[in-house]
This record gives structure tokens, C-alpha cells and sequence, in this order.
């Protein structure tokens, strides 16, 4: 709204004379106070969330309409829906949904090993009202004859509601499902999703595999409630199936990796020590990287003194500084840990004479002054540290996994039990790099990153994963 000099004296004379707003800044003060433009990022009341949606709702021969109210159901921005194509809009039976952008791609595995993986389907979905869905088909195949149709839902937006109230935003509309998201119980990963947040934005978003049907009954409670209408009036439905990460294994996945494991070190007796010394650092690798989550990187690595002195926790840096973490360890583990300082103790002294090379770098691991992790190189008779490399050149034969299995296992089976979704992020090492101490979900809030500890642990007792340990007395049985 444009107005004169004239008028602006006028609106500056007629206010109290105890502003404490100065008389000169007083016209353009009340000039911006009334020019509220469409492009305002105003959150919505919870009155005016309703009356714009049921508006629409009874309106839905307005094609601004159409495009108004599935921003607001869905959290859609509309240049985003002006994008959409017929088949975007998927049909089960009577059932509607939006289909998503997100993308995994499939897993180049044999058949046995891709049984062992979480079944995602090709596609997530966003449950629509069904006659609002139809509406929106209607709207996608119409041919446009103005280019420009967000100015058009601008405009529509601006003209159907008092110029003298707080006018709805088309920022507004979109971040409406956010203000109710905490009544309804989504979180901020579901948010993303339903949302349309380019998923690279949402790094958590690529580890999880999560079940639909759950977010969607919180979505459809949304729904409902903003149009003061029954699910079944509106003909909307959860989508009763798993999508996200394709590399996250099912419980007999993971009880078939460390059975691998187990039956290579069952029969150690048979094993020269080159061999049982691999075979054992990648058992040793892939229960630390299950009970950590620490990514499978070559430059960074974990050292002795990247452990408590009891093996309580370990300090993390996996992919740059924003990612420095302190992890606690598992007390069920630890031992394990600590009972494989006495293996290479024993090692070196019985290698000291025949491999001293080896006995030196054996030495400078407990010590703290190599990565704590090495292969022991059968060709050149040295140690060379577990980089990605390494581990997959020694795991290939046994298991073809990617090597990020763990954090995407684990992480959907705790997203599975309920796990805070942003207390894992801290755990995974996502948080931002302006990280801080008196965030509660920090990363080095160890009491919320001790919670995710507790309850991987109770996993591993679910999974009756074998904690191989006391190994030191096994280096009297391979042969030399």
C-alpha cells in the first residue's frame, strides 16, 4: 500500500504522543507496518491456518486454491508444485499420495546378501485428500496461459483476506506444518521429508529406513485437524511400507555378519598368526565401528590415546573438525578393547626376533604413536593401518557390505525403537560446525550422547552379537 507525504504526517499526528518512536521516523515506521507483502515470511496464527485451509477446501474450483492448500497440507513450497508431473501423484485404490523426491539408489549385491537388507520401496509417499489430489491433477495437465502463477496465488492470497488483518504469507502457508509439528509429534527429519527438503540438506536423511505408515498417521492428524474433518471424509491413508536407506541390515543381517566372523576365528589353531592377527582386527573393526558409528575414512584414524585409559569412550574426528565427538563406549565392550592391548603385547614379544619391524609398530600401537588398527601386510611383512582400503580387500570375500552398513544399520533400528532423531545426529557426528556446549542435543553433551550408547548396547544383546574376547591366550594356538 502506497501513501503520500500527506497521508503519512496524518497517521504520524493521529498516533500517542508518548511513542518513543521519534516524530521524523514515524511516516516510513507506519508505512512498512502497513505495506505487508505477500512475500512476508509470517508464521501463521492457529485461527488463521484454519480459515485460509477451509477457504480453500470449499473453493477447490479455484485452481490458486488447489495450489494454496496442498502448500499448506503438505509444507510444499508452490513454485515446487508447479513443477509436478501427473505421474508425481500416485493411486492406491480410493487412496491418493504425493510422491517424494527423495532417492536411494538399489544395492548391487548377490541375492543372499540383499535378503539380509531392510525391504525400501521405490518410492515415499505424502498422503493427500483425495479430492484435493484430483483437483491438483486437474491443475497439473491444465494448460497455463500465464506464465507467472505464483504472482497469481500471490495475488489470490492477498485478495480474499481483509487488507486490515495480518495477511497469510505464501512463506507462511509452507512453514505452517512446522509451527504444529511438536502438537502433532513430527519430527524434524519427518518434517524434511513430508516437506520436500532437498535431501542433500538433510544428510541424517540417506542412513535411516523408516516405516511410513507411522509419520503419516502424524501427518494425516494434522490434516484433519486444520480442516475440522474426519480421515474418512477426506479419504486419506498411511502407506503401509518401509522407504529410505537401502543399505541397512535386518537383525539376521547382522547376526549373519559377526557368524562370518566367528567361524573365521574358530578354527585359529590352523591360522598363522599373519592370518588370525586380519582376521581378528576385522572383527575388532567391525564391532567398533557398530558400537561407534565412526565413519569408515582413510585419513582419519583412531589411536590409543583416542581412548579413555579404561576404554569408556573415545575421542571421534571422521570428517573435519565439525565432526569431533567424544563416544561412549559400551561397557560390555570394553573389555574386549582393553583384552586386545594384552594381545599385542603378547604378539610383540613373540615376534620381536623374527618380524622386528612388526614388533616396533606392535610397540608404537600400544603406545599410542600408530593407528590402533593395522593389518599385518602377508607380502611385505609389516603393518599397514585399516584404512577403507584395507578393510575392504580383507572383507570381500566374506561379505560384500558396503562400508557404512553399521551407521545405517543401527541408525534405523534405533529410529525403529523410538531413538531421538537428533540426539543420533549428534551421535553420528552431523551437527553443524558451530557446535556448542550449552546446546542440550550438542555433540559434547556426553549425557544425551551416553543414551544412544546404552541403547546400542541393548541391541547388541538383541542380536547376541559374540563378543570374542580374552584373545590373548589365543596367540599360543596359530602356527607360525
Amino acid at each position: 500500500m502506497n501513501t503520500s507525504k500527506t497521508d503519512s504526517y496524518q497517521l504520524s499526528t493521529s498516533s500517542s504522543k508518548n511513542s518513543v518512536t521519534p516524530n521524523r521516523y514515524k511516516p516510513a515506521y507506519l508505512r512498512r507496518r502497513l505495506k505487508m507483502l505477500c512475500s512476508s515470511p509470517f508464521i501463521l496464527s492457529e485461527g488463521l491456518g484454519k480459515r485460509v485451509a477451509i477457504h480453500c477446501w470449499h473453493n477447490l474450483q479455484d485452481e490458486e486454491a488447489v495450489l494454496l492448500l496442498v502448500s499448506l497440507l503438505v509444507g510444499w513450497s508452490v513454485p515446487q508444485l508447479l513443477l509436478l508431473r501427473k505421474e508425481d501423484i500416485q493411486r492406491d485404490k480410493n487412496y491418493y499420495y504425493l510422491r517424494s523426491s527423495w532417492k536411494f539408489n538399489d544395492l548391487k549385491l548377490p541375492q543372499l546378501w540383499k535378503s539380509f537388507h531392510i525391504k525400501s520401496s521405490e518410492y515415499g509417499v505424502i498422503p493427500l485428500p483425495s479430492v484435493l489430489a484430483r483437483r491438483l491433477i486437474e491443475v497439473i495437465i491444465s494448460p497455463s496461459t500465464n506464465d507467472n502463477r505464483k504472482t497469481l496465488v500471490e495475488t489470490y492470497l492477498g485478495n480474499k483476506f481483509d487488507v486490515l488483518t495480518r495477511r497469510p504469507t505464501l512463506t507462511g502457508i509452507r512453514r505452517n506444518i512446522e509451527c504444529w509439528a511438536k502438537a502433532v509429534g513430527l519430527s524434524r527429519a519427518e518434517l524434511d521429508f513430508i516437506s520436500g527438503i532437498d535431501q542433500h540438506n538433510s544428510m541424517q536423511s540417506f542412513y535411516v529406513c523408516f516405516n511410513q505408515a507411522d509419520m503419516h498417521m502424524k501427518l494425516i492428524k494434522y490434516q484433519s485437524q486444520l480442516l475440522d474433518a474426519d480421515p474418512k471424509v477426506l479419504e486419506v491413508k498411511p502407506f503401509e511400507e518401509y522407504f529410505g536407506s537401502k543399505r541397512a541390515l535386518t537383525s539376521a543381517g547382522v547376526k549373519a555378519v559377526f557368524a562370518s566372523h566367528k567361524q573365521c576365528l574358530r578354527d585359529h589353531s590352523q591360522l598363522t598368526h599373519q592370518e588370525f592377527h586380519n582376521r581378528y582386527t576385522s572383527y575388532l573393526l567391525e564391532l567398533f565401528h557398530l558400537v561407534t558409528l565412526m565413519r569408515p575414512v582413510s585419513k582419519d584414524v583412531v589411536k590409543r590415546n583416542s581412548f579413555a585409559n579404561d576404554f569408556s569412550s573415545v575421542v571421534i574426528v571422521d570428517k573435519g573438525e565439525s565432526s569431533l565427538r567424544r563416544i561412549p563406549v559400551p561397557f560390555t565392550v570394553r573389555k574386549i578393547f582393553h583384552d586386545y592391548i594384552g594381545y599385542l603385547m603378547v604378539l610383540d614379544k613373540r615376534q620381536r626376533f623374527v618380524y622386528p619391524v612388526v614388533a616396533n609398530e606392535i610397540n608404537r600401537m600400544v603406545d599410542g604413536d600408530a593407528p590402533f588398527f593395522q593389518y599385518w601386510d602377508l607380502h611385505n611383512d609389516k603393518m599397514v593401518k585399516a584404512d577403507r582400503a584395507a578393510i575392504n580387500s580383507s572383507l570381500i570375500d566374506q561379505y560384500p557390505l558396503h562400508r557404512n552398513w553399521h551407521r545405517h544399520t543401527i541408525a534405523t533400528h534405533l529410529v525403529m525403537r523410538g531413538q531421538c532423531r537428533d540426539s543420533l545426529k549428534a551421535f553420528m557426528g552431523h551437527n553443524p560446525p558451530l557446535d556448542h556446549t550449552f546446546s542440550g542435543l550438542s555433540s559434547l553433551s556426553y549425557g544425551v550422547l551416553r543414551g544412544v550408547s546404552e541403547n546400542i548396547e541393548l541391541l547388541l544383546k538383541y542380536w547376541n552379537i559374540p563378543l570374542l574376547s580374552s584373545l590373548s591366550k589365543m596367540v599360543e594356538g596359530p602356527n607360525v
